[in-house]
Parts: structure tokens; C-alpha cells; sequence
């Protein structure tokens, strides 16, 4: 079975998305980040974006206002669920193989992002509100 990477910060679950797709360690993943946010407000779209352009991708974001958007469900798309009362600042996902990757699977009974261990999710924690997927597919 993969592993997937985890998240190592309070707010970092754009990093570890990051560190998914691009198949690398969160420490490579957060190099591309300002790592001041990464307990504090967490990461935008535009932080996402920018971070996987630096390693050569073309990504695009943008509002789901669909129900169904089938850009959700594109290999390597990044998904943003909204705030509710599990999740009350929202929650990155990211779509590899078919699945969902949740880079803090067990938060619900480990409150500790240090011990945070990522895996496959069925079905997403809520709705998706915004999307970071790979536009290189859309431009061939």
C-alpha cells in the first residue's frame, strides 16, 4: 500500500497536498512555501498555485459553484472543503488514483498535527468551495 504524506502543521494541509502530487517529502513541499503560515492562517489557492508552479506545473484555481464539477475529480486536483464544526477552518484534499488523500486522517481523535497520519478517504468530509487542478491536461 502508498504512503501518503501528512501534514506536520496546525494549518498545512495545502503543504502536504503539494508534497502528494508532486510525490515528495513535506519538507521538499514546504520549501516552497512561507512557512510562517503554516500554524496560523494555512494556505490559499494562490499559495498552492504558486508552489507547484515552482515545481514546473501548470495550475490553475478556481470557485466550485457546480454541485458536480468534474474538474474535482481530475488526477491531482486539489479540493477545498468549507468550514463546518469538524473541519471550522475548511480542509485541503487531494484526488490521486481514483481517491481521496487526506493528509490528517486520524485529527478527529489525534489533535496533535506531529502526529498526523495521512490516508484514503471514501468520500469527501464536506463541500467543496474551491479547487486547485492541473491545467496541463485542459491546454493539450
Amino acid at each position: 500500500m502508498k504512503e501518503y504524506v501528512a501534514q506536520r502543521h496546525a494549518m498545512s494541509c495545502g503543504v502536504a497536498c503539494v508534497a502528494n502530487v508532486m510525490e515528495c517529502s513535506y519538507d521538499d513541499a514546504m520549501r516552497h512555501f512561507d512557512s510562517r503560515h503554516a500554524d496560523t492562517r494555512g494556505y490559499y489557492c494562490k499559495n498552492i498555485v504558486m508552489a507547484l508552479e515552482k515545481f514546473g506545473k501548470t495550475y490553475r484555481f478556481k470557485k466550485v459553484h457546480e454541485e458536480v464539477d468534474p474538474l474535482i475529480y481530475q488526477e491531482g486536483t486539489i479540493a477545498f472543503v468549507g468550514p463546518s464544526s469538524d473541519l471550522p477552518y475548511g480542509y485541503w484534499l487531494t484526488r490521486i488514483g481514483g481517491e481521496w488523500i487526506d493528509p490528517w486522517i486520524n485529527l478527529t481523535y489525534e489533535s496533535n498535527p506531529k502526529k498526523a497520519t495521512a490516508g484514503i478517504r471514501y468520500e469527501l468530509p464536506g463541500r467543496v468551495e474551491w479547487i486547485v487542478y492541473d491545467a496541463a491536461p485542459i491546454n493539450d
